[in-house]
Order: structure tokens, then C-alpha cells, then sequence
């Protein structure tokens, strides 16, 4: 997916390391010794449960058919489960857990959510930053085409628009918080969600909507202008963000639960972070991380500008392309290659 600067960073990554990357339909070229999989529990037929069953049967035997060519598998968990809940998803990631000779995770406590029958198969990675991967800001959007005042902080929600991420919730909290302008940018997975929102986010004047795929050259934009992310996930299902690392990047501090992103760093103070059991704790607890954001600013209108700036030395050093390299080396060592 030339749309996914994750995939990018690391292949380029494993490329300076000396090692070359082919397309897994050509798996079976001889000097094609591992197999390094991404998101592949996610079914690209989500509403066909018939493609879905033989997606599942494809995978399952390419993975055994590599395994008997002496190939080595490297199962990347991204997630608890496949946002898509869907238990021919869940049915493939137990398969490759099980299966896999290393299990790479990018937040260390991830390692919790493998049986520990199989924790010895795991391998932390750090996960890639975004500095300098983003075209600098072109200037496309400010805060006056956009709807929002120019003395108020902006939260951003930017990404793809789809249920699991909680875009109601945000909407219905944006009611409460008069003093904050909420921009909400990204794509809907489907018009139908995306008309619904939209009905909802009338309601307040607070809340500005940019439903579109945001391009690489505009992203850097949207940024600039926000003063803080708030992501406001599903924890049934999310461990990592590459979001977070994003904001992170840009010197944006960001609202969150505690997905195992950030409670990696939980003794950090640059992130207004929350934990919640079910929706009804979800709304109380990200208000209360919300008022703790007005608190700080309220105080020190610096504040969140310095919790970025901790957030971008944080990632530039722990999350850098040589931290992954070296890591990498060690991963790779351990399979024998």
C-alpha cells in the first residue's frame, strides 16, 4: 500500500540492513528466506463471509506451504484482534501466532496479550517515527477556511473514519466543551456513516468536519494549525498507533486511552492518556482527560506546545530508524539467517 509510510519506513529500514524485499507472490523464489507479515489476519472481504472463508484457507496454506520450503515467518501483531472483530480474522491470528517463528510486537506490553505459552517467541521492535517523512506544510488550510476561531485550542482527530474509532463519542463530547474547537479530518469508510456524522456534528458549532482523504502535502497543514490529536480508540481491539507517532513527530500532543502505545511510557508527562472498561467510562474518562487538558492550558498556554516538543525528542530518539535497524539485527540473528 504506497499510501502507508509505515510499510515504507520499515522496508527501508531492512534495505540498509542489506536485505532485498520481494512482493509474497514471489514467495517462492529461492533466496526468498522470510516472510514478514503485516495486518495479514485483516480480511479485505470484511461483508462476504464466503471470500472471507477462502481468503482464510489461502493464507493458512500459503503459510504452511512456506514453512515446508524452510522459509521463517514473522507474524508483526499490530492488534489485540483485527478491528473487524470478525472470527475468521480472530481464527488467523491465533493460526499465525502459533505458527510464526518470531512474534514482532512494537510496544513492549503487548507481549501480555500473547499466551504465555508462546512469549518466547516475541520481539519487540520499535515502532517507526514520522519526522520528516510529510511534506512540510503548504499552507492549503488554516483556521479561517476551516470554520474554527483563532483564540480557542483545536483538537484533531485525523485518519480514516470508521466506527471502532469512536467518532460519535467525540461528537457527543464536543457538546460539552464550548471552549474547544474539534476538527475532525479523514474519510469515511462508507457515505452512509459519513452522513450520519455529519447530522450529528450539526448540533454543535464547535465541531468542524473535513471529510476527505487527507493527501501526504495537506496532512502536514492540519497539524500545524491543531494544538493537540485526540484519538478516542476502541481498546478491545487497539495496541498500536501509528497516529500517535505521527502527532508525536510533529510536536503534537495527544488525548488517548491507554492502548499499549502509551502505557509503554505511562510514567511520561507529555500525553493526556485514560483507561476505561466500557462506553459508559469511556465518555467519563476521556471528559476527565479533556478537563485536564483545559486545566494545564487554562494555566500555562505554552503547555501544550512544550508536551509536544517532549513528545518529538521522545520519538526522534527512542523511535529512530537506527533504534530499528539495531533491533532488527538482533531479530533477524535470532532466526539463524
Amino acid at each position: 500500500n504506497k499510501e502507508n509510510k509505515y510499510i515504507d519506513i520499515m522496508k527501508s529500514c531492512l534495505s540498509e540492513l542489506g536485505y532485498t524485499i520481494c512482493s509474497l507472490k514471489n514467495m517462492n523464489d529461492k533466496n526468498c528466506k522470510i516472510l514478514v507479515l503485516n495486518w495479514y489476519e485483516d480480511s479485505p472481504y470484511p461483508n462476504d463471509k464466503i471470500k472471507t472463508c477462502i481468503t482464510l484457507v489461502k493464507r493458512i496454506a500459503r503459510i504452511m506451504y512456506a514453512q515446508l520450503c524452510g522459509k521463517k515467518i514473522i507474524y508483526v501483531m499490530h492488534n489485540k484482534q483485527s478491528h473487524n472483530k470478525k472470527l475468521e480474522s480472530r481464527l488467523l491470528q491465533k493460526f499465525l501466532i502459533s505458527h510464526a517463528d518470531i512474534i514482532q510486537i512494537h510496544s513492549r506490553v503487548s507481549e501480555k496479550y500473547v499466551e504465555k505459552k508462546y512469549r518466547k517467541k516475541v520481539f519487540y521492535i520499535p515502532h517507526p517515527n514520522y519526522i520528516d517523512v510529510y511534506p512540510d506544510s503548504f499552507g492549503k488550510y488554516d483556521r479561517t477556511n476551516l470554520s474554527l476561531k483563532t483564540d480557542a485550542p483545536v483538537l484533531l482527530f485525523v485518519g480514516a473514519i470508521k466506527p471502532y474509532k469512536n467518532i460519535e463519542l467525540l461528537l457527543n463530547i464536543a457538546k460539552c466543551y464550548p471552549q474547544i474547537q474539534f476538527l475532525i479530518a479523514g474519510k469515511p469508510n462508507c457515505s452512509e456513516y459519513g452522513e450520519a456524522l455529519q447530522i450529528m456534528a450539526k448540533e454543535s458549532d464547535n465541531i468542524s468536519l473535513l471529510f476527505k482523504f487527507i493527501p501526504d502535502e495537506e496532512l502536514s497543514d492540519l497539524l500545524k494549525i491543531s494544538d493537540a490529536v485526540i484519538l478516542p480508540y476502541d481498546i478491545s481491539s487497539s495496541l498500536n498507533s501509528g497516529t500517535i507517532y505521527l502527532a508525536f513527530s510533529n510536536k503534537k500532543t495527544v488525548v488517548a486511552p491507554l492502548i499499549a502505545t502509551l502505557e509503554d511510557i505511562s510514567d511520561m508527562d507529555f500525553f493526556f492518556g485514560y483507561q476505561y472498561k466500557d462506553e459508559s467510562e469511556h465518555e467519563q474518562n476521556l471528559k476527565k482527560a479533556i478537563d485536564e487538558l483545559i486545566s494545564a492550558y487554562e494555566k500555562n498556554k505554552d503547555i501544550l506546545s512544550r508536551m509536544g516538543n517532549d513528545a518529538y525528542l521522545y520519538v526522534s530518539s527512542k523511535h529512530s530508524n537506527e533504534e530499528i535497524k539495531k533491533q532488527y539485527r538482533k531479530m533477524i540473528g535470532r532466526l539463524g539467517i
